[in-house]
């Protein structure tokens, strides 16, 4: 099945039957935290087979804190875009995870996935 429309408002369950490839965000800030990631990758992959994906998801992740961090998840993403079969949608636990300031996060959907039609997920809204 094609991708969807970059205009369309699309739900989970349309993703899975339009066959996107998850791109699971996995991203810890401080050094108190590295040790929970192991859990936050495993519950990413639970959860995103859980909701029906059959393909193998991409996963993108990041023990950083600050700038450097946004830019080596964005720079991560892009390559991943960039060079991958798509269609794509990407999936976070929560939206700290995918950047660490709305403004940032916003900046990111505007220029990165919006136009290449990738949806984000926020596994905490859905």
């Amino acid at each position: 099945m094609a991708a969807l429309a970059k205009s369309q408002v699309a739900t989970v369950p349309m993703l899975v039957e339009a066959k996107y490839t998850p791109i699971i965000l996995n991203r810890v800030s401080s050094s108190s935290q590295r040790k929970g990631l192991p859990t936050q990758k495993a519950y990413m992959a639970k959860t995103v087979k859980a909701l029906g994906f059959k393909k193998k998801p991409v996963e993108i992740t990041v023990a950083q804190t600050g700038k450097a961090a946004d830019l080596k998840t964005i720079n991560r993403l892009k390559e991943v875009l960039e060079n991958g079969k798509g269609p794509y949608a990407v999936f976070v636990r929560d939206t700290p995870r995918f950047g660490r300031s709305t403004l940032n996060n916003l900046s990111v959907i505007d220029k990165v996935l919006k136009p290449a039609g990738v949806p984000l997920v926020p596994m905490d809204m859905y």
